[in-house]
C-alpha cells in the first residue's frame, strides 16, 4: 500500500475503484482547493450504484438490482463482484441453448395483448395443417412432406417453430438471470407483457440500446455466457472509471484534423475516413491488463480471491503513456453543434396522413480544444435538434416547431443534478406517471422527469446555452436564455432516431464524461447547490397535484465560457424557414376562427419567464465572478398560474 501522491511522484496514474467513486462533477470539494460545497445529489449516487437503495432512497428489496448503467450510474465493482459469483454457482445456465438466440436473424415483437399468443395460436395452425398434409400425402416426416409439393407450408411451419423456440429460450435465460421480479411469472412460449418488461430489465443490465424486443443485438448477448456478459460489463466499468479519474476523453470517435468528410474505408485509391486517438480504450486496455483481468476467466478468478470489503476504499496505481501535450489545467474549449439535415414542412399532409422526414446526415456535437491557432477534436456524439412537436395552449394541443437556435451561443453555467421546471406550455397529464404499487396502479407526480434524477428531462447534467452580446466597447455584457440547453437523457433511443423540443440531449454517460472533462481542465467557480423556491399546482382527470422545488441544482460557473456554434444544417423540403405559429393536430377539433391557428400569432419561446434560465443582465468580468446570495422567499415572483384540465 502507497499513498496516492506517492504513487503519482513514481509516475503512476491512479485509477479510483472504490465504491464510493463519483464522477468529477458530482465531486464536492476541488483537489487543493478549500472550496467544499456539498452536492446533494452524491449520495444518491453512490446508493444507487450499489444497489443499497434505489434513486428516492428507498432500500433495495432483497433480490432487486438498480439496473441504471444504460441510464448513467455504472454499477460499483462490489455489485460486480456480487454479479460474477452468483451467476458462476448457477446451474440452470447449463441447461440454456444460446445457438438458438445467437443464429436467429429475423425478429420476435411484443404486440401486447391478445396479440402477444398470436404466434402461439399461428403455430397450432400450422401444426394441425402439417399433420393433415402428411396423412394425406404419406409423408414419414417434415422433412420427406417438403419434397411432395409442401415446401412452402413446411417453411411457415419451421419459422414459427424457430420462433416459440427463441421465445422459449428468451425466457428461460430471463428466469435464469433473475430478471422476473417476485410475484411475475413468464410464460414459455408466450411473449407477453411480463417477459417484455424482463427483457427491458436485460437491456439496461447489459447497456443494450433496445425496446425491449427479441432481435439483433439483444438477441446476441442474451445467447452468450453471463461470464462473457460479466466481463462485458466489467470492461465497461473501468472505462467511465478510467474517463473520470485520469480526466481523458478522446475515445476514437472525433475526427482527426483535416480528415475528409466523404473519405471510405473501403475501394482501392480512395482515401480513408481519418479518426482521432483513443486514449479510453488504450488506457482502459493498459489497466485491466496491469490489474490481470483481461479475459473473462482472470476476471472471474480475481473476484473469488478478492474479499466482500476490498472495493470499498480501493485505487491502483497503473504506469500508463503520458497525455497529450495540449492537456491542462486551464484548457480553451469550442463547441460545434452541427443540426444535420433539418426539415421545415408541416408534419403532416392536408389529408392528415403523417409526413415522414428522412435524414441521412444526423446532428452531432463535436467538442475541440484550441492551442494556438490549432483546433484539435477530442469528442464527437450524437445528439438532437428541436422539431415538430405536440404543444398544449388554451386547453387545446396543437403542433409547433419547436426549433434549435443557430448561431454563436456560450456555456457559462454547468448543473450537475439539474431541475427541470415545466414550461407553463406543458400538459398537465404530462407531469404525472402510472406506477404499480402493492398489486394495484396509482398516478402520481412524476418527479423523476423533474428532478434531479437520472430520468430528469435534463439527466444528470446540462449546460445553458447563452447568447452573449456586448456594447460599450465590450464593458457591458448582456445575456439572453432561449431556453436550449446540451443535457443527458435517458430517452436514449430519441437520440438515435428523433427529435427534441430544442435542446441538444446526450446519452446520460456521454453527457457526464463531457461536462466533467470540461469543468476538470476548467477554471471554475464552485456555487453549489443553487437555491429555489417554487410551487405549481395542477389538475388531471379531477385530482389535484401539486409540485414543489427547492434547488435548481449543483452550480459550476466557468471563469472562461466554452464557445459554441450552433450550424444551421443542410435544410430539406420545399419549407425554407421555420414556421412561427401553431398548425392544427389531426383528430382534434378546434372552433372556427381559432385565434391560436392565425399566422400572425406568433410562438411563445418556452424561456419566457424561466425559473431555471437567465433573464438579460448585465455581467461581471469572468474573474470577478461571486458565488449567487441565498434566495429570500419572501421576494421572489409568484410560480405561474394554476393549469387544469
Amino acid at each position: 500500500m502507497v499513498r496516492d501522491d506517492d504513487a503519482r511522484v513514481a509516475s503512476y496514474s491512479i485509477v479510483d475503484l472504490s465504491d464510493d467513486f463519483v464522477p468529477f462533477i458530482f465531486r464536492e470539494k476541488t483537489p487543493g482547493q478549500d472550496d467544499f460545497k456539498k452536492n446533494d445529489y452524491r449520495r444518491t449516487f453512490i446508493n444507487v450504484a450499489n444497489d443499497i437503495t434505489d434513486e428516492a432512497g428507498r432500500p433495495l428489496p432483497r433480490g432487486e438490482h438498480n439496473y441504471v448503467e444504460l441510464f448513467g450510474i455504472p454499477p460499483s465493482l462490489s455489485v460486480l463482484r456480487r454479479r460474477f459469483l452468483d451467476d458462476d454457482g448457477k446451474s440452470c445456465y447449463s441447461r440454456l441453448r444460446g445457438q438458438v438466440l445467437r443464429g436467429y436473424r429475423g425478429v420476435v415483437k411484443y404486440e401486447g395483448g391478445k396479440g402477444a399468443r398470436a404466434i402461439l395460436e399461428r403455430y397450432k395452425q400450422l401444426k394441425a395443417m402439417v399433420r393433415k398434409a402428411m396423412r394425406r400425402t404419406g409423408a414419414s416426416s417434415v422433412a420427406q412432406l417438403r419434397k411432395r409439393g409442401q415446401a412452402f407450408l413446411v417453411k411457415r411451419y419451421r419459422l414459427y417453430q424457430t420462433k416459440l423456440a427463441v421465445i422459449n429460450q428468451a425466457h428461460l435465460r430471463l428466469r435464469c438471470e433473475g430478471l422476473y421480479r417476485p410475484g411475475e411469472r413468464g410464460s414459455r412460449l408466450v411473449f407477453g407483457y411480463t417477459m417484455h418488461r424482463a427483457l427491458a430489465r436485460f437491456e439496461r443490465k447489459h447497456m443494450l440500446y433496445g425496446w425491449g424486443q427479441l432481435f439483433g443485438k439483444t438477441l446476441r448477448t442474451l445467447g452468450r455466457s453471463p461470464l462473457e456478459n460479466n466481463f462485458a460489463a466489467l470492461k465497461r466499468v473501468i472505462r467511465e472509471r478510467v474517463v473520470h479519474s485520469l480526466g481523458v476523453i478522446e475515445d476514437g470517435s472525433a475526427p482527426l484534423p483535416g480528415a475528409h468528410p466523404k473519405a471510405t474505408r473501403r475501394g482501392a485509391g480512395k482515401r480513408r475516413r481519418g479518426k482521432g486517438p483513443d486514449l479510453v480504450g488504450e488506457y482502459t486496455r493498459r489497466v485491466l491488463a496491469a490489474m490481470g483481468i483481461d479475459t473473462p476467466g482472470r476476471a472471474l478468478a480475481f473476484f473469488k480471491q478478492q474479499p466482500a470489503g476490498l472495493f470499498a476504499h480501493f485505487r491502483v496505481g497503473v504506469r500508463l503513456p503520458p497525455r497529450p501535450s495540449y492537456y491542462g489545467h486551464n484548457m480553451r474549449f469550442e463547441v460545434v453543434i452541427d443540426r444535420g439535415d433539418v426539415w421545415y414542412d408541416p408534419p403532416y399532409y392536408p389529408s392528415g396522413k403523417r409526413r415522414s422526414f428522412y435524414r441521412r446526415k444526423r446532428p452531432t456535437l463535436t467538442l475541440y480544444t484550441v492551442v494556438g491557432r490549432r483546433r484539435i477534436p477530442l469528442a464527437r456524439y450524437h445528439t438532437t435538434i428541436g422539431g415538430w412537436r405536440t404543444e398544449w395552449h388554451d386547453g387545446k394541443e396543437y403542433m409547433a416547431y419547436k426549433g434549435s437556435d443557430v448561431g454563436p451561443r456560450i456555456w457559462r453555467d454547468i448543473v450537475a443534478g439539474p431541475v427541470w421546471i415545466p414550461p407553463a406550455t406543458t400538459p398537465p397529464r404530462a407531469l404525472v406517471k402510472y406506477e404499480r404499487k402493492a398489486g394495484r396502479w396509482i398516478r402520481r407526480v412524476n418527479r423523476e422527469e423533474i428532478g434531479p434524477s437520472y430520468a430528469s428531462a435534463y439527466g444528470l447534467v446540462a449546460a445553458y446555452h447563452i447568447e452573449e452580446s456586448r456594447s460599450g466597447r465590450g464593458r457591458k455584457v448582456t445575456w439572453k436564455d432561449n431556453g436550449i440547453r446540451t443535457h443527458g437523457s435517458v430517452d436514449y433511443m430519441s437520440i438515435l432516431t428523433r427529435y427534441s423540443h430544442g435542446c441538444h440531449r446526450l446519452h446520460n454517460h456521454l453527457a457526464l464524461r463531457l461536462f466533467s472533462f470540461i469543468v476538470r481542465h476548467s477554471k471554475f467557480v464552485r456555487r453549489g447547490q443553487v437555491p429555489l423556491a417554487y410551487a405549481r399546482r395542477f389538475t388531471v382527470k379531477g385530482r389535484s397535484y401539486a409540485i414543489r422545488l427547492k434547488t435548481r441544482g449543483y452550480y459550476y460557473t466557468l471563469r472562461n465560457p466554452v464557445k459554441v456554434l450552433v450550424t444551421e444544417g443542410r435544410i430539406m423540403g420545399k419549407q425554407k424557414t421555420p414556421i412561427e405559429h401553431f398548425l392544427p393536430k389531426p383528430g382534434v377539433s378546434y372552433d372556427a376562427g381559432d385565434p391560436n391557428l392565425s399566422p400572425t400569432k406568433k410562438l411563445e419561446n418556452d424561456a419566457k419567464g424561466s425559473t431555471d434560465g437567465y433573464k438579460p443582465s448585465g455581467a461581471l468580468p469572468a474573474e470577478r465572478l461571486q458565488p449567487i446570495p441565498k434566495l429570500d422567499p419572501s421576494k421572489l415572483p409568484p410560480p405561474p398560474a394554476d393549469s387544469t384540465r
